[in-house]
């Protein structure tokens, strides 16, 4: 137990920092990727689109599909 350990002193303590390489993400593309993009935007369009349709019932129009969050 009498061995010493070596150490050694850093002078500037910018050398002890390594910059880690940047992570890009990678462009996607392919026939899933194109489904992905087409639900998207359908799903999207009937979400805004749907409050604006209308029912007509008898003498009364009403809205076809209600979005009433807060009384759910």
């Amino acid at each position: 137990m009498n061995k010493q350990i070596p150490i050694r002193v850093a002078d500037e303590p910018a050398s002890m920092y390594v910059s880690e390489k940047t992570i890009h993400p990678r462009d996607v593309d392919g026939r899933f990727q194109r489904l992905r993009r087409i639900a998207v935007w359908g799903l999207l369009g009937m979400f805004y689109a749907f409050p604006w349709l209308t029912w007509h019932a008898g003498n009364a129009s009403r809205q076809l599909v209600l979005f009433d969050l807060p009384a759910r």
